[in-house]
């Protein structure tokens, strides 16, 4: 749902849009003159040095996916835009150095913050935004394992949270 500008860039820096087929599809005008290379949600693809895989994510967009990016032996696993995880989005980030995961919301700062009450029943949802109480847990199951990553918090809400919020509860 953050992608409107991403044939406007591919063709401005001349580099390709990655994406599988069913949101390229709904984005068809916007990346029109822009080079596609289609990726299944879980599939692979490897682009220059990086070799690109997806996962699937709950999020009320088309076909919405996180993606892991490896170049030599580091991986960034990327995970913005899901209202909620599963073992499907563990396993997505679990060969992650780098996990860059959305901490959207306060749950309480949510609740008195200033958006119509449609719109917060949507952040609120399963698909909608992640909560700084649950990327927190799915970042305590990740390093359950023992191994040690580095963690970046990412599409925070400025009217529902605040990095000091997000790193009390995460933390």
């Amino acid at each position: 749902d953050h992608t409107h500008s991403a044939g406007p860039m591919a063709r401005r820096h001349q580099i390709p849009v990655i994406a599988n087929r069913p949101t390229a599809n709904v984005l068809s005008g916007a990346l029109s003159g822009a080079e596609v290379r289609l990726m299944d949600v879980g599939g692979g693809l490897q682009v220059g040095p990086f070799s690109l895989r997806s996962f699937p994510v709950p999020h009320d967009a088309v076909a919405p996916v996180g993606y892991c990016v490896r170049v030599g032996s580091w991986c960034v696993g990327v995970a913005i835009d899901l209202g909620s995880w599963d073992e499907t989005v563990l396993e997505g980030l679990r060969d992650a150095d780098l996990v860059v995961l959305e901490a959207n919301h306060d749950r309480e700062k949510l609740r008195t913050a200033p958006y119509d009450w449609a719109v917060k029943q949507r952040i609120f949802s399963p698909r909608g935004h992640l909560d700084n109480v649950d990327a927190g847990a799915l970042l305590a199951r990740l390093g359950a394992d023992g191994r040690r990553r580095t963690a970046w918090l990412a599409h925070m809400s400025e009217r529902a949270n605040s990095p000091h919020i997000a790193l009390n509860i995460i933390t």
